[in-house]
């Protein structure tokens, strides 16, 4: 005769043991080894008097595992129905044809009413009740977004025996760690001793550590492995095959490692302890445990609510996605847990939402140079409105200067807002003013910043008294010779194009009486360098070419300075034309990014000209740079470089 039934269990062939939670599996346990039996040997009545014939019976098989341990499962049939149960369902089960045992003797007859219940409850979980104003379906709907409360109702198909709990995850879950090694432990360890084969609930702590679970699945059991020690008293590795790791837990700043085993192993022995690990946390922290939980009151027998509320909870743009899981357990007298959700945040299992609880604020350094304000010499700039908020943000008001602009304002983000003035500025200082609301309900309260327009400098270069070799940023706005080189003591300037046929070398002279310039070189740009002979110390103002606004006639461009095979003459060119006012000696790049291998250009040679010592510098074109000139390109500087074609053939050029 049978001597218990259990729903909802079975035989899973790739782990040599039984599983639960099957709704259209029941195990039929007898006292004796089961020979044969067909499916039509077995009645099941539902607890709604449904009766129903099984579509299979399987009998429990016997062996041996992977790790060479035996089991034996054959007392055990397990029936498949032809439909599920319900999970609160206690069927009876009638014996109404021939079961055989090994030795052949048969019965016919029993029925089986203490049924125990191994079928867990079904749970349901719906979000709703955000704050979120976004359209529905996104992630800014009232089910994805809150400033505060979100509603969680949480269904079951059966009478619970509490509560469901509700846990709240971030994003930090189950990061960070690194798999070590945590030491060697004893298996009898605090007296527990396991000497005696088929021995569990032995457990091992591993003092300062903090498991984690990196696959988030929360179990840690598959965070930890054991394995030999290498103490002269480690378990064998017979002895390590019959220990089993059968449960993991976080509990203050320790492990404790719950292990059973299916051998005997000699008391004293020792097994070393791996595992996801990171002693700096410990069993509370958000990556190894909930953030929060939230209490759920039940509304009938069957269902339940819980509200969230973001007091308490973090909404750091790191950790403002929450994952919401539900466990509950039934109320059979052999109790199931069932879940819904997980903390894998990029499951496709997940319920989840963001919690934003903070108001955008208009940030009030645009340019992010560490000061309130901006400054620009550009007549029509933008005008940035930008916001901080982990939400998109529209903006309720906006003014520039005391004009109203809302209207004009545009966004590639929801963010960050623009606007260009419709006429150049007059140089002066104009207040910018704004204040938005995100897609959570936050309300910010307006915010200012001062814009300061200022006309452009002139770019100074230092001249002394003989040769000096230099160059200009950017082109200058006029690029007559003349008009570049005004001072009076300027009277030779000297160029070399490298690439150009004929002779590479270009003159300009001044005549003493005219003060005009004469020769092969008439204008002056930007990525040469120029030998430039004064009679006289002084300082050449000239105007240069600054950033193009949004308002140019045509698209930025990135400037690049040809080589030819052999020497050139080239100039230090800011690409981004910041540095192109009072800039001269202005670090822009180290030697390596702008002449050499980091930079990619074909120089493999360069000298500069020191003006004030009359000497030439080797510059170490692969160096680090510093806060020293040698080991710089400075704005205003030139050298002489020398360009090796690649073995193509082909040149590299220069790509500030």
């Amino acid at each position: 005769c049978s001597y218990d039934t259990r729903t909802g269990t079975y035989y899973n062939a790739g782990t040599y043991a039984e599983k639960t939670n099957d709704a259209t599996r029941i195990r039929v346990s007898f006292n004796d080894e089961i020979g044969t039996v067909s499916a039509s040997s077995f009645e099941v009545t539902k607890d709604d008097g449904t009766v129903v014939t099984p579509t299979a019976a399987e009998i429990g098989p016997s062996g041996t595992d992977a790790a060479g341990a035996s089991f034996d499962f054959r007392k055990n049939v397990y029936l498949t129905l032809p439909s599920a149960l319900s999970s609160s369902d206690t069927p009876k089960v009638k014996l109404v044809g021939d079961v055989a045992d090994l030795a052949g003797n048969a019965t016919k007859s029993g029925s089986i009413t203490n049924v125990i219940d191994k079928v867990k409850p079904s749970l349901t979980l719906a979000l709703s009740g955000g704050s979120g104003t976004g359209a529905a379906g996104t992630a800014n709907d009232s089910d994805s977004l809150t400033k505060s409360a979100m509603t969680f109702t949480i269904t079951t198909d059966e009478v619970l025996s509490s509560p469901p709990t509700v846990s709240i995850f971030d994003e930090s879950y189950g990061t960070g760690g690194a798999y070590a090694d945590l030491g060697d432990e004893a298996v009898d360890q605090g007296g527990n001793s396991i000497t005696a084969a088929g021995t569990t609930g032995t457990v091992l702590t591993v003092s300062a550590q903090t498991i984690i679970d990196t696959d988030k699945d929360g179990s840690l059991v598959d965070e930890v492995v054991l394995q030999a020690s290498d103490t002269a008293t480690s378990v064998t590795a017979a002895e390590l095959v019959g220990i089993t790791v059968t449960n993991v837990v976080n509990t203050g700043d320790d492990v404790e490692v719950t292990i059973s085993n299916s051998v005997a192993i000699p008391a004293g022995s020792k097994v070393r302890v791996n595992g996801n690990t990171d002693a700096a946390i410990n069993a509370t922290h958000a990556r190894v445990a909930a953030e929060g939980t939230v209490t759920a009151v039940a509304q009938d027998s069957k269902s339940y609510t819980a509200t969230f509320s973001g007091s308490g909870f973090s909404d750091a743009a790191a950790n403002d996605t929450k994952a919401v899981v539900v466990s509950a357990t039934d109320a059979s007298t052999s109790q199931n847990t069932g879940t819904v959700g997980v903390r894998d945040q990029a499951s496709a299992s997940v319920y989840k939402f963001r919690l934003d609880k903070t108001a955008p604020v208009l940030k009030n350094d645009p340019d992010g140079d560490g000061t309130v304000g901006s400054t620009t010499t550009l007549p029509r700039p933008y005008v940035i409105f930008e916001f901080t908020d982990n939400s998109s943000v529209t903006v309720v008001s906006a003014s520039f200067g005391g004009d109203d602009v809302l209207a004009k304002l545009a966004t590639t983000n929801n963010k960050k807002y623009f606007m260009v003035p419709d006429a150049d500025l007059t140089a002066k200082t104009y207040a910018v003013k704004a204040k938005g609301t995100d897609l959570a309900g936050n309300k910010g309260a307006e915010g200012s910043y001062n814009l300061k327009v200022t006309s452009r400098k002139d770019y100074k270069s230092t001249i002394l008294a003989g040769w000096n070799l230099m160059s200009f940023p950017s082109d200058p706005v006029s690029n007559d010779i003349g008009s570049v080189f005004s001072n009076s003591g300027i009277d030779q300037v000297v160029g070399y194009d490298a690439m150009a046929k004929g002779s590479p070398w270009q003159v300009a002279t001044k005549d003493s009486a005219s003060g005009s310039f004469s020769g092969s070189l008439s204008t002056i740009s930007s990525g040469n360098g120029y030998w430039v002979h004064s009679s006289e110390f002084s300082s050449q103002s000239v105007a240069l070419t600054g950033p193009e606004g949004p308002s140019a006639s045509a698209p930025p461009s990135i400037p690049s300075i040809e080589l030819a095979s052999g020497w050139n003459l080239v100039g230090v060119v800011d690409a981004t034309k910041s540095k192109t006012q009072a800039n001269e000696g202005d670090v822009l790049k180290e030697f390596r990014e702008y002449l050499g291998a980091n930079g990619g250009s074909s120089v493999t040679k360069a000298y500069e000209y020191n003006t004030s010592d009359l000497a030439w510098v080797e510059i170490d074109i692969e160096a680090n740079g510093d806060a020293t000139d040698a080991k710089n390109a400075n704005i205003g500087e030139a050298f002489w470089v020398f360009a090796t074609p690649a073995a193509s053939g082909l040149l590299t050029p220069i790509v500030p």
